[in-house]
């Protein structure tokens, strides 16, 4: 059925367009995340390339290379000095020290205390195809690549707020995840493979992390993150990794180790000869170190810490992981060890031997985040079900919403009086615990109230519709809709189904023009804009209206079974 629209779009207070269901917005991306640079080359890429130095400003076509400088918080354009350029097309990017970036995603260019800042819009699937690129170069086999496009997807879904105080959702390097602009036939055929697809716990999208070698044994999430509450990410041995395990060795002088710790505000004592491993994690990873001297114990510091230290000073491939033992002679320390990254979730050398060995896709996302749902709308969601005398009621395991039983009975009831129908089955209705996870679930946008199918209304967290006043409201009008659905013949037109709807819950608003049946019909059909749709729904309800006055209420609901006579045309 389609989605409920309320007196909130009859108002015309909405978003401005109606968003596809279950599409999710463009990622915003930083690029040239790692380099700082107050001067960057733009050209063409392909056939076209525009700017914008304003939001109504006329595009400007992008011919001969341009350069782009930051003078304090402004950008600097051919002398002129604006807030942000906002550029359409293919593009090609070039900024000092930095690999050059071909771009057909939109692009905002601002200053930020003399340097720019480079942000890419992408559509999800866009994003997910250039993470896997460039988390993986393509050379996983087929099943293994659209493992690691669902967890990419996912992960992207769950913490796409990471860099929202910077303005954007993402940053281009290993700090969120890896990509390149250019992806091969095998990632994107991975990636359309599994589009939309993700990983679900309990309703929300998964906590799905992703490295490139556990070492054969995969971290916990609080390992690493005491916040993250996985409890599919326990540590765990793999056997997969450990049958294709690659062991490293790394040996660091004494003096190296006490800079690259000092550099990163570690200050060691005087005197320091021995490293030990004071604590290990569950996993077997160093957890905490000890520095000894011949005075007795020293200091501790954690094993997490002294790896970014040494891998901003003397490079990230010095210690690939925590997973190590420690020899030592009296001027270095030697780290034999195993796995690269941090361990927690998909193993990418785990998944690639997974899919050797001809398991599926969902084989492999099933062993690296056992108990999670896959699917493209939220799986797995707890409910707890309360019956009352007409209705049963379905409310997040450990929700409290048991007060709206009575008002949903007495509801039902109304509406069955008001039009003399009846339900054949017991309604159901299901509260979501959040707006996200209604909009997940459902594929509805985060503005409607509710929406019913298949006998199920869906309805927002109450606390939501309490705030906004349309708790009730939208519990009329959805068992409006489930009485006239229940008995609508076959064919009977879709104006006259949801025109009669809002009809009887009152609505209804002046309709500013007038539609023949035909584009009335299409119009609620598709998806037009907001305005379009509004004044669709509107026009529908006035010719609702005008029928009862012509032909009363009683003769109008019996339409539901008899058809619209001949004799009356909407539009007409």
């Amino acid at each position: 059925m389609r989605r409920a629209i309320l007196a909130l779009l009859l108002l015309a207070l909405v978003v401005s367009s109606l968003p596809a269901v279950a599409q999710q917005p463009d990622v915003q991306v930083r690029l040239f995340s790692l380099y700082h640079f107050s001067s960057l080359n733009v050209g063409q890429a392909g056939d076209s390339a525009q700017m914008r130095m304003c939001r109504t400003c006329t595009p400007v076509k992008i011919g001969d290379p341009l350069q782009l400088s930051a003078r304090g918080d402004s950008v600097a354009v051919s002398g002129q000095a604006v807030r942000v350029v906002r550029m359409r097309g293919s593009i090609r990017l070039q900024a000092p020290g930095a690999p050059e970036w071909n771009v057909s995603s939109p692009l905002t260019v601002r200053a930020r205390r003399g340097e720019l800042v480079v942000v890419a819009s992408m559509p999800m699937e866009e994003y997910v195809a250039a993470v896997v690129q460039g988390e993986s170069a393509g050379a996983m086999p087929s099943e293994a690549l659209k493992a690691l496009a669902v967890t990419v997807r996912t992960y992207a879904t769950r913490f796409r707020p990471r860099h929202q105080l910077d303005g954007f959702d993402f940053c281009d390097s290993t700090h969120c995840q890896h990509l390149k602009p250019t992806s091969q036939a095998a990632v994107r055929h991975a990636v359309n493979a599994t589009r939309g697809e993700l990983l679900w716990d309990r309703g929300s999208p998964a906590a799905a992390f992703h490295h490139q070698d556990c070492g054969g044994k995969r971290a916990s999430a609080r390992e690493v993150w005491p916040d993250v509450d996985g409890r599919y990410l326990d540590a765990r041995e793999d056997p997969y990794c450990l049958r294709a395990k690659r062991e490293w060795t790394s040996t660091i002088s004494n003096n190296d180790l006490q800079r690259a710790l000092a550099a990163s505000g570690i200050q060691l004592p005087k005197g320091w000869s021995r490293v030990a491993i004071a604590r290990r994690t569950a996993s077997g990873r160093a957890g905490l170190l000890r520095f000894d001297s011949a005075s007795g114990r020293g200091p501790e510091v954690s094993a997490s810490a002294l790896r970014f230290a040494v891998g901003r000073s003397l490079g990230w491939n010095v210690l690939k992981s925590d997973l190590y033992d420690i020899t030592q002679s009296p001027e270095q320390i030697t780290f034999t060890g195993r796995g690269s990254g941090h361990g927690v979730g998909l193993c990418q050398l785990g998944a690639i031997q997974m899919a050797t060995e001809g398991k599926s896709y969902r084989e492999i996302l099933d062993f690296y985040f056992p108990g999670t749902k896959l699917g493209v709308s939220a799986q797995g969601i707890e409910w707890k079900k309360i019956s009352g005398n007409r209705v049963d009621l379905f409310i997040p395991r450990d929700g409290k919403d048991v007060e709206l039983l009575p008002i949903a009975e007495r509801l039902l009831r109304e509406a069955e009086q008001r039009t003399g129908l009846s339900v054949a089955n017991r309604p159901a209705i299901r509260i979501y615990a959040t707006t996200a996870m209604f909009r997940d679930a459902t594929g509805e946008p985060g503005w409607v109230a509710a929406s019913t199918r298949a006998g199920t209304i869906r309805l927002q967290p109450v606390a939501v519709l309490r705030r906004r006043g349309q708790l009730e409201s939208s519990l009329r009008h959805e068992f409006f809709h489930l009485l006239i659905e229940t008995h609508a013949r076959a064919g009977l037109p879709l104006w006259f189904r949801e025109g009669l709807v809002l009809y009887l819950t009152g609505e209804t608003t002046p309709a500013p023009r007038r539609l023949t049946p035909d584009a009335l019909e299409r119009t609620l059909s598709g998806r037009e804009n907001a305005s379009a749709l509004r004044d669709a729904y509107a026009q529908a309800a006035a010719q609702v209206a005008d029928a009862v006055r012509t032909y009363g209420e009683r003769a109008v609901i019996d339409w539901l079974r008899t058809g619209v006579p001949t004799s009356f045309t909407a539009g007409g």
